[in-house]
């Protein structure tokens, strides 16, 4: 297993990569991941998860993320013997005009609830963190990109990667619409992981939506 990741600052600073210590990112346990962090970076994601993406099971994991279970490896194994594309939280439906995995047609920043799936963690710690609980487990048209795991050799052989006309902001739409019109599959898995922030709904990731819709509808 690889795990890829970036960061704008040195990787053992991030909370990923401090959160690994014990939880798969031992030196010690068996068949430990590789894992490859892009330091003081300032380009877009997809070129350089595009860099790493190959055959084997690939995780792309934001800087900010804890993972909080032992057991993430198996369970994101597990998840890709019966999706090729597997993330913590994620919309199982489409729709004309999505502005976001997670949001509604309604005006404003409503979720798109009931359509919604997965778990996820807002915080910066196990015990003081915000449990979003978006809905059940199973397959999704969508994922939010702070975690996507791959089955690399299925992409592979599809002819899928990121799309690197985007950078910070909608790579993950973008590449979920790649793997929908191959004929792969996507899904969400119980795994534990805490996302330090939501990020900004700024004027980049308004350019972003524009390119986004103008690409993919």
């Amino acid at each position: 297993m690889k795990i890829v990741t970036a960061t704008r600052g040195k990787a053992k600073d991030t909370l990923l990569l401090k959160s690994l210590t014990g939880m798969g990112g031992n030196s010690s346990e068996p068949n430990a991941p590789e894992v490859f962090a892009a330091e003081d970076n300032s380009i877009g994601l997809p070129a350089i998860y595009n860099h790493f993406l190959s055959d084997g099971s690939v995780c792309f994991i934001h800087d900010d993320v804890i993972i909080a279970d032992f057991w993430w490896r198996t369970i994101v194994e597990e998840g890709l013997k019966h999706f090729d594309v597997v993330g913590v939280a994620g919309n199982r439906r489409t729709f004309p005009g999505q502005r976001s995995w997670c949001l509604s047609e309604r005006e404003g920043f409503n979720l798109d609830y009931p359509h919604l799936s997965g778990m996820i963690g807002q915080g910066t710690d196990l015990l003081t963190c915000k449990k979003e609980y978006f809905g059940p487990l199973g397959r999704c048209m969508t994922l939010d990109g702070v975690f996507l795991a791959v089955n690399g050799a299925k992409l592979n052989a599809a002819d899928v990667c990121f799309d690197e006309d985007f950078d910070f902001h909608f790579y993950d739409m973008s590449f979920c619409a790649r793997v929908r019109a191959a004929g792969l599959t996507i899904g969400t898995i119980p795994l534990s992981l805490i996302h330090k922030s939501w990020g900004a709904f700024d004027q980049k990731w308004n350019d972003a939506l524009e390119l986004y819709r103008s690409k993919y509808g």
